[in-house]
């Protein structure tokens, strides 16, 4: 058997498995964002675009850096994605004050999720560093 044919075959398997599991996180964020935003479809659009935005531009950057997938990569992906959800989902609660026509956003809100956020990536900054 010819062995370009081979690696043709497992790449293309790999990609459809990629594949279905990137659909299936998106899914899963989008249920879950629809259901505990009280229903919100366009909440729960904008939180689930903007995590896949920002997935597929890491991946973008990591394949034209020609970084490889490791333990301390996979830790920096997840690392993105849980900062990405956290400022997507502060984007949503934006979106759905507009939509219910509170004008009034609560200021305390959004400065207790940026005090959340960045000590978050201080946390995995100080994890990566013991990793070392």
């Amino acid at each position: 058997m010819n062995l370009g044919l081979c690696a043709g075959i497992v790449i293309h398997c790999l990609m459809m498995d990629v594949g279905y599991t990137f659909i299936s996180l998106l899914a899963a964020i989008f249920v879950v964002t629809f259901l505990l935003m009280g229903f919100s479809l366009s909440c729960a659009i904008i939180v689930t675009m903007n995590v896949a935005m920002i997935v597929v531009d890491v991946m973008g950057v990591m394949y034209l850096w020609n970084i490889s997938f490791n333990a301390v990569s996979v830790v920096n992906l997840v690392m993105v994605v849980n900062i990405a959800m956290l400022m997507a989902v502060v984007v949503g609660i934006a979106d759905l004050y507009i939509e219910l026509r509170l004008l009034e956003f609560p200021l305390n809100f959004v400065l207790t999720q940026l005090v959340h956020l960045l000590s978050v990536v201080n946390q995995t900054e100080s994890q990566e560093l013991d990793m070392r």
